[in-house]
């Protein structure tokens, strides 16, 4: 059944009365529905590639993630194994690690006696993406977490891409609109950015136009099938970044609540009680794990400031990405215009932990570009190949030294 059929299906369902308006009459909203007189195939004559919706769905999808590919070059580079600098990369395979350590173990993803040893850390609160880890386990237990990471990141841009792309096919007719739209937002200079640097927020930006489309496509035909899709975008994004998750209930209610004031029927209560108990059912691992390192007093309180910090500013919305100078250091092996970032070694990390797990580090504190530390043989891989082009430099007793991160080269 094609979507306009399932449209009109259940507008029929929840509207007998208006079903022969179609999805228009009764939201007011545009629709997708072919324009009376328009071209319809004969059944002797051959259909167009494009006229089928699968083949022509899965066309544009591959073409998307090759664009992706190429907006995020030379990224693509680094599956074999190789990360760049940065202590947030070492983190994202961390987490690959980690989530497939843990179902293969069936153990707690939230809690950890790898980092803050002996005493372990909670993860509640922390940029663990449970659902990214989960999907890409069997990636990570037969290639390495560096590559399940490498992965995501070059393939967000273009699942950002289709996601939009799907949003605006609500009310631009033909291809060419919706595909412009989707390639100017997946493609932008913020979303591959982040998928470089952020992929918990890049896999989140992902999710807010599939939560307006279900939230649309709702209002035209309240169902709970329908409301059950929608309930599963925020539960989804609960599990991969937490902002992302309230940005899409703010999203959905804005979509909602104007059309609930005039369609507060029974069909529409069902369908937004289906998704609201979905949602809440994909998100609750991570509310408990998250009660429970709030209760622990294991929670950090964000002030003003942080907002303001890591905000984004006005004239950044409009400039062009920083990635091409990062880029460019990476390949040529020099220093490029922001390489490394303002800040990016501004903290020294003890070693203790390292200590507890035999690294053979001498006292003092370490500055570092990615992990591990030389030599060192402990704790779980960083990257398929077990090291990393960067090194953990000794820096003396006090932290305060000068960054001594080298430039990949």
């Amino acid at each position: 059944m094609s979507q306009q059929q399932e449209d009109g299906a259940a507008l029929a369902a929840a509207h007998p009365e208006a079903a022969r308006l179609g999805a228009d009459g009764v939201t007011g909203e545009p629709g997708t529905a072919q324009q009376p007189g328009g071209p319809v195939a004969g059944p002797d004559q051959p259909r167009r590639w494009w006229a089928r919706p699968w083949l022509r769905e899965t066309v544009i999808i591959v073409a998307f993630l090759a664009a992706g590919v190429a907006a995020t070059w030379p990224r693509a580079a680094f599956l074999t194994g190789t990360l760049p600098a940065g202590d947030d990369q070492a983190e994202y395979v961390w987490n690959m690690w980690w989530m497939a350590h843990q179902i293969t173990h069936l153990g707690n993803p939230w809690f950890t006696s790898y980092l803050a040893a002996p005493l372990g850390d909670r993860l509640g609160f922390d940029t663990l993406t449970p659902l990214l880890g989960a999907v890409m386990a069997p990636v990570t237990l037969l290639f390495g977490p560096s590559v399940s990471y490498g992965l995501l990141v070059i393939v967000a841009p273009g699942f950002a891409c289709y996601a939009m792309y799907r949003l605006a096919r609500l009310w631009l007719p033909g291809l060419v609109g919706p595909l412009a739209a989707g390639a100017f937002f997946g493609l932008s200079g913020m979303v591959t950015f982040q998928a470089w640097a952020h992929i918990h927020t890049a896999a989140g930006i992902v999710l807010l136009p599939l939560t307006m489309e279900a939230a649309v496509r709702l209002r035209r035909g309240p169902t709970i099938r329908r409301g059950v899709i929608l309930g599963i975008m925020p539960g989804a994004a609960m599990l991969i970044d937490q902002e992302f998750a309230v940005l899409a209930v703010i999203l959905a209610a804005l979509v909602l609540l104007p059309w609930l004031v005039r369609n507060h029927g029974r069909a529409a209560l069902r369908a937004l009680a289906a998704a609201a108990v979905t949602a809440l059912v994909i998100s609750l691992p991570q509310l408990i794990a998250m009660a429970q390192q709030y209760l622990a007093g294991g929670s950090h309180k964000p002030t003003a400031s942080d907002y303001l910090r890591y905000a984004a500013e006005l004239p950044g919305l409009f400039a062009p990405s920083p990635r091409p100078a990062s880029a460019r250091s990476i390949t040529s092996g020099r220093p490029g215009r922001g390489w490394p970032p303002s800040g990016w070694c501004s903290a020294c990390s003890p070693c203790s932990a390292w200590l507890s797990a035999g690294g053979g580090a001498a006292p003092g504190c370490w500055r570092c570009c990615g992990w591990p530390p030389p030599g060192s043989r402990s704790g779980p891989p960083w990257s398929s190949a077990g090291t990393s082009t960067c090194r953990c430099r000794p820096t003396g007793a006090a932290c305060g030294c000068p960054c001594s991160c080298p430039t990949p080269g």
